[in-house]
C-alpha cells in the first residue's frame, strides 16, 4: 500500500515534490520506491490526462519516502519502554501513573 502524504510544487508548477509512506509488511520498501521511481513517466503521463485542461505544463515529479509514520512508532516504542522501566523500578508507585 503506498499513501501520498504530502505534495509540495514549486511556484511555477513544474516541479512536484511528491512524499510518501509505503506500507509493505514482507517486501523492501526500497524496491517499491524503485518501481515508482521507474515507472516516474508512466504516473507522470496518467496524471496528465487527469489534469491537462487545468496546467499549461504537467510537472516533473520527483518521489520521496516518507518515514514520518516509522518516526512515530520508534517513539512511542521508546516512551513504552521508559513507562515500563519506571513502572518496575522498586518503590514506584502505579498511582503515580
Amino acid at each position: 500500500m503506498i499513501t501520498v502524504t504530502e505534495i509540495r510544487i514549486t511556484p511555477d508548477l513544474s516541479l512536484a515534490r511528491v512524499y510518501i509512506s509505503i506500507l509493505s509488511p514482507g517486501r523492501d520498501k526500497q524496491q517499491v520506491f524503485e518501481y515508482l521511481k521507474e515507472h516516474n513517466a508512466d504516473i507522470r503521463k496518467e496524471l496528465a490526462g487527469k489534469i491537462k485542461n487545468q496546467v499549461r505544463k504537467i510537472p516533473e515529479l520527483i518521489f520521496y519516502l516518507d518515514d514520518t509514520a516509522e518516526y512515530v512508532d520508534h517513539l512511542e516504542n521508546l516512551f513504552d519502554k521508559i513507562h515500563e522501566e519506571e513502572k518496575n523500578k522498586p518503590g514506584s508507585n502505579d498511582e503515580e501513573s
